[in-house]
């Protein structure tokens, strides 16, 4: 817009020259317009209150521009909606536009005159248009998912995976969320579920697409609370439908990982963790080792413990059908995405990963006693105990 309009002004303006200095056919439509805007004051005082409430207008809309709708920040939404330049371009040539204008007039450039009418006329019922339409739910959907997406793409993690992860504009909105308002939770799962959806058609898989929904889940822990019992029941809540977004939304292959990311933060909140675990069926079998790989983690890291062991009650039998079905490939990027999470990759403790694996392996075969790391020990003390 703000192209076509210095367009039509340097077009006016050509105009303007090639008709005074080429013609005389167009003398009456140049006394129209003297007529219309030199001898007629109407027209210029209705130019210049025009122009004046535009100001006003964008002025009041500057009074919102730091606040939030649904978790975006105007500002940011205005950033991520039109580019820099043309913010700069559309700003200089609207402040311009009046002492042309009147310039203009003073010279008897009419058809400049009335270019710069009607595009001061357009700039204001563009931008009336304009903050209808951004501070509209959909709309902000679509900005938050298409600028997350593009800068998904071109991410180099110089500053560390998670420093990138956590300034992607999607959570801009998971931070600064309403968390009391219902209608902004669904809002939010929402745009969260198509980011996820979109993330899943790329052919190459990276490293951030592990990471995302343990960041999201993360802060929104962070931000809905854990300090009363309803804050706990809201969380669970928002981890619950976060859940049942993408077992409708994505293949089998991956709501295993998402899943995983999901329960992962939960494992502080006893019963937030339990309420989650209640509602996710067959999938409670294929998590619990990964749960348990989790706990390896822990240890390795000397992070405090959460007893997964005493929250899931597995028997032996179970436990060794489930070691038949591991995957490794699974496990390695559930345990290099905790340690560029929390550690920032400084070190992945390679070696104690090979040793769960293991463990792993030897009681699919039925040698239990062979088993070394310390939290598969704790689990088959455990299954002897209940034996």
């Amino acid at each position: 817009m703000a192209i076509a309009l210095l367009i039509s002004v340097s077009i006016a303006f050509i105009y303007e020259i090639v008709v005074r200095c080429s013609s005389q056919d167009f003398s009456h439509v140049t006394s129209c317009l003297k007529s219309l805007f030199c001898d007629n004051g109407h027209m210029m005082d209705g130019f210049g209150i025009l122009w004046g409430i535009t100001i006003s207008i964008l002025l009041f809309f500057l009074g919102f521009y730091n606040s939030y709708w649904y978790g975006i920040q105007m500002k940011k939404l205005i950033k991520l909606s039109i580019s820099g330049l043309s913010i700069y371009v559309m700003g200089v040539l609207y402040i311009v536009y009046c002492p042309l204008v009147y310039m203009a007039e003073s010279f008897g450039w009419y058809f400049i005159i009335l270019s710069g009418v009607i595009g001061t006329f357009v700039i204001f019922v563009a931008m009336v248009v304009y903050i209808i339409l951004i501070m509209r739910k959909e709309r902000i959907s679509v900005v938050l998912e298409q600028s997350t997406i593009e800068k998904l793409k071109c991410m180099d993690y110089s500053d560390g995976i998670r420093s990138e992860i956590e300034r992607l504009p999607i959570m801009d909105m998971v931070v600064h969320l309403n968390y009391e308002n219902e209608d902004e939770i669904e809002h939010l799962l929402v745009v969260l579920s198509n980011i996820i959806v979109e993330v899943e058609k790329y052919k190459k898989k990276t490293v951030y697409e592990d990471i995302l929904c343990l960041s999201w889940m993360t802060n929104i822990i962070k931000k809905s609370g854990i300090s009363t019992k309803f804050e706990q029941e809201r969380t669970a809540y928002i981890a619950k439908r976060l859940w049942i977004i993408i077992d409708n939304s994505v293949n089998w292959g991956v709501k295993k990982l998402y899943l995983l990311e999901i329960l992962v933060p939960l494992l502080d909140l006893g019963q937030a963790f339990k309420d989650v675990w209640k509602i996710i069926g067959d999938y409670r079998s294929q998590t619990i080792l990964y749960l348990y790989l989790y706990m390896e983690y822990l240890n390795v890291f000397e992070k405090e413990e959460h007893g997964l062991e005493k929250l899931i009650f597995v028997n032996y039998d179970f436990l060794r059908e489930q070691c038949a079905l591991w995957d490794c490939e699974l496990a390695w990027r559930l345990w290099l995405s905790w340690c560029n999470f929390w550690n920032q990759g400084s070190t992945m403790a390679i070696s104690r990963f090979y040793k769960f694996c293991e463990d792993i392996r030897a009681i699919s075969k039925n040698n239990r006693f062979r088993v070394r790391t310390k939290t598969m020990k704790k689990v088959l003390m455990r299954v002897e105990k209940s034996i």
